[in-house]
């Protein structure tokens, strides 16, 4: 993926130190070329007032309640926008129901910056990104 594009990418966390973090690992990698920007879980119903996303990044670790709720509304919402899921799951049977339902990436919970630039890049293209440790078929 050529990151030179200008790329809208919305991280669906509650303000914290890990959001922060990923914020600051997107534009040490993407530079100038993406506008990041923190979303409260609770305000996902105001996303269309954003435009268009390209990217939604959601920290699973910030919903206390299901989240097939919340990826169904994100791809309501934002219906040509990529989600990457982000947790501490590490089995398929945690895992495997997050693709199920709309994701198009999961990422461990605190990813390294080439797991992040690899999962941004496959999704960009169209492609599923399974981490290395997982399986969906």
């Amino acid at each position: 993926m050529d990151f030179s594009q200008h790329l809208k990418i919305i991280i669906i966390a509650e303000q914290s130190p890990h959001a922060e973090t990923l914020v600051s690992m997107i534009n040490g990698t993407l530079g100038h070329s993406a506008q990041v920007s923190i979303v409260d879980p609770g305000n996902i119903e105001k996303l269309q007032e954003r435009g268009s996303v390209d990217v939604c990044l959601i920290d699973l670790m910030s919903f206390d309640g299901p989240v097939v709720n919340t990826i169904t509304e994100l791809r309501e919402k934002q219906p040509n926008a990529k989600i990457i899921a982000l947790h501490i799951y590490n089995t398929p049977e945690l895992i495997k129901p997050l693709y199920n339902v709309g994701v198009d990436g999961y990422l461990y919970h605190e990813p390294a910056k080439k797991d992040l630039t690899e999962a941004l890049d496959k999704v960009l293209n169209g492609e599923t990104y399974v981490p290395s440790f997982f399986s969906l078929g």
